[in-house]
């Protein structure tokens, strides 16, 4: 018999056919019982209707099943006692009730019940078998009721999949509308957030561009203090509108994620770059320190690395007194959360969600998995656990009570009820760095005891194929005599142990007679690599150009950003990540002609604060007059006078058509037509003007805008609001990439 996709009315009549065949049998009923209605129901019945009425209750009840109620019945003793009912003399029989008139003859009847568990589930009844039943039968039709019992339990799993499924269809159906609805209220949400920045950021470019203007005029003390004043305050401003842009977007999932192999010295650089000026403000020293494991290149998205370690580092000097605040890079090996989960013992449904041994059936697969487990050797049990680069920063202020460790994270929520009043700021920065690090992949930690220290720890993936190559660099590295000199206790110290760590020898000095006496004894082939602190490295040249000694590379270090006659700078050697400033050694063995300031490479070509090409033309596409006048006087600073101004991008394209220009800030959102179509136009035209490169200036930050301003053909973005420094930043790399076309 074939249950599957069959109707439960179907398998039944089918039972019931099988039934009446097997026992030789006129009519009868296979039925279960309905406790909530206090009677049987048939699943299959033989229409033995008589007359119209019992024709017409058949055909309109049999789909469903007809409905029996009288227990004062054969069938009805066989529910109510829960035995089998064998009468062969129904009409003397006192179990009987009697039948209505017209009904079938009733000669024989046998009724046999059957359970689940202890409680009765339903019956089958038959009649009329030639010479009656007796108790042989009920032995014999044990194989049916395990029969009857299975196509019911098929027929009705199947009903309540199908109904589950219907919910889930339902559910889904009701979730996707939700999520909808939910998206397009996000959206509106991010777009209420760009709207109110840009209307904010429009006024402040006029007010940091005029600011950054009269700071670089002549002011007297007074003057000079109330600039600043006026700077910081519009930082701050510009500082809370990007937060809370930033924690719409991280909040609604629209921010931007780029994961690529990311120079982790040039993020470093960037940020102590950045925070470099507010610790001096509060007269904090910012010391780092980097493991020799910490690699060069760790895949992530560098920016938003940027934004977690300016937050933090700018929270520790923000709540520090004067003195120091750390910033520690090492790496680590932690277990594989996603692997530990998957380790984890699950529960068997058959067992009611007890553990896995206590299912019988399934106790030699649990043996197995036993045996394999205790037979997991310590590499199987090592490639579980993952590298992560951990950033730790460290201050020695106030402290942070353990009750508020989780609320820190949340959004507008600040350490104590008086760091507010005491402090400023939003309460988001350190909401928007936990959500930034658990979409880099990483973890977040804090750790404080109140008034002593506080520590933040950020652990970011690290890639299994990023290793530092000691030994490559060991090698390179070995026939060299690496020198230090002039440098202070902490360095000297940091140096020897960065050395020991690569099992590469340090000779430390402290005068240039000692020094030199170590070069002149030298033999000629052997290098010598000096790193020599800035204030001797003119003397120290001079020694040697006077000994004629040629196999010395002068490298100095120190705080300027260069140092005229070395080789290579080094800003700060603390601050340098050890595997870089080891490559950069081997650099000067390779005899190359990389240059390092603050971690960067340098072109040999000096760079300026001027402008270099100041014969640059240059339009001017905005159609607010305020910072049409702010631009002006920008680009006038730099030293750039040849501009034109438009008001709006269809002006834009259509001077273009009959000018040539080299450059093009373009607004986007102007009257006419807006700054991408102009970019477009201007960039794909027939005209035979040479294209211009076009930096698009504006104030709004919605989603991907940088992206589509690049796709539009723009050279760069300059969001609002910029100063001059930023105007002398845009037009160096664009004289960069104008001298390398």
């Amino acid at each position: 018999m074939h249950l599957r996709g069959e109707s439960r009315k179907d398998v039944f009549a089918c039972l019931l056919d099988a039934l009446l065949d097997l026992m030789n049998s006129e009519y009868g009923f296979i039925g279960h019982v309905e406790y909530e209605e206090d009677g049987l129901r048939t699943d299959a019945i033989a229409n033995i209707a008589w007359n119209e009425a019992t024709h017409r209750l058949y055909h309109e009840n049999v789909e469903n099943g007809l409905k029996f109620s009288n227990m004062a019945t054969l069938f009805g003793h066989c529910l109510v006692h829960k035995e089998p009912v064998i009468a062969n003399q129904p009409a003397t029989d006192p179990r009987a009730a009697g039948i209505p008139e017209g009904h079938p003859a009733l000669n024989h009847f046998l009724g046999i019940p059957f359970f689940r568990d202890e409680d009765i589930y339903g019956m089958i009844g038959i009649s009329n078998r030639p010479g009656g039943y007796s108790e042989a039968d009920l032995k014999y039709l044990e194989p049916f009721i395990i029969a009857v019992l299975f196509a019911d339990s098929v027929n009705t799993l199947e009903k309540k999949v199908k109904e589950r499924t219907q919910r889930l269809e339902q559910a889904n159906a009701d979730l996707a509308a939700a999520n909808k609805k939910v998206v397009q209220h996000s959206k509106a949400q991010l777009q209420h957030f760009a709207c109110m920045s840009h209307e904010i950021r429009t006024p402040l470019n006029c007010i940091l561009g005029l600011s950054s203007l009269l700071k670089e005029s002549s002011l007297d003390a007074k003057q000079q203090d109330a600039v600043q004043m006026m700077i910081t305050s519009g930082d701050l401003l510009l500082t809370v509108v990007n937060d809370v842009l930033d924690y719409s977007k991280l909040e609604t999932g629209h921010v931007d994620i780029e994961m690529t192999d990311s120079s982790l010295q040039e993020s470093l650089n960037a940020v102590i770059h950045s925070i470099e000026a507010k610790a001096a403000t509060a007269e904090i020293i910012l010391e780092v320190n980097c493991d020799t494991s910490v690699p060069a290149v760790l895949r992530t998205d560098g920016r938003r690395l940027q934004q977690i370690l300016y937050n933090l580092l700018g929270n520790a000097i923000k709540f520090s007194p004067p003195g120091t605040v750390e910033l520690k890079l090492s790496t680590v090996e932690k277990q594989d959360e996603e692997t530990s989960d998957r380790m984890a013992v699950e529960t068997c449904p058959q067992a009611g969600g007890k553990p896995v041994e206590a299912c019988p059936h399934l106790a030699r697969l649990h043996e197995a998995v036993d045996a394999s487990a205790c037979s997991m050797d310590t590499t199987e049990e090592e490639s579980m656990r993952r590298k992560f680069v951990r950033f730790e920063v460290i201050d020695y202020g106030r402290g942070i009570p353990k009750e508020d460790f989780e609320r820190i994270f949340q959004p507008f929520v600040q350490s104590g009820s008086d760091t507010e009043a005491c402090y400023g700021g939003t309460g988001l920065g350190l909401a928007i760095t936990s959500k930034l690090v658990r979409a880099l992949g990483g973890t977040i930690d804090v750790d404080s005891a109140v008034g002593v220290k506080t520590k933040f720890t950020v652990d970011l993936p690290l890639a299994a194929d990023s290793p530092v190559d000691i030994q490559g660099l060991k090698a390179s590295l070995q026939n060299s005599s690496i020198m230090l000199v002039g440098a202070r206790e902490g360095t000297k110290e940091w140096m020897e142990q960065v050395m020991k760590d690569f099992d590469l020898q340090l000779e430390i000095y402290d005068s240039l007679l000692d020094t030199m006496k170590s070069i002149v004894q030298k033999r000629s082939d052997t290098l010598c690599i000096a790193l020599v602190h800035e204030s001797l490295v003119n003397s120290l040249r001079e020694n040697i150009r006077e000994a004629k000694i040629g196999n010395v590379r002068l490298l100095s270090f120190g705080w300027h950003y260069n140092t005229p006659g070395s080789d290579c700078h080094f800003r700060c050697l603390r601050r340098f990540i050890p595997v870089v400033m080891l490559e950069c050694l081997v650099s000067q063995i390779k005899d190359t002609e990389s240059a390092y300031t603050s971690g960067e490479r340098q072109c040999k070509k000096p760079r300026t604060n001027a402008v270099q090409n100041v014969d640059y033309r240059v339009l001017v596409a905005e159609d607010n007059r305020i910072n049409q006048k702010v631009l002006l006087r920008l680009l006038q600073q730099v030293g750039i006078q040849n501009v034109k101004v438009v008001d709006n991008g269809k002006e834009a394209v259509d001077v273009c058509a009959q000018e040539d220009f080299d450059v093009i800030l373009m607004d986007k959102q102007m009257p006419v037509m807006n700054g991408l179509d102009a970019c477009r136009l201007i960039l794909n035209g027939d005209t035979n003007q040479r294209k211009p490169k076009i930096v698009l200036a504006t104030a709004e930050v919605s989603q991907g805008l940088e992206q589509q301003s690049r796709e539009a053909g723009c050279s760069d973005f300059l969001p609002k609001p910029f100063s001059l420094k930023d105007v002398k930043t845009l037009f160096h790399k664009l004289s960069i990439s104008k001298e390398e076309s």
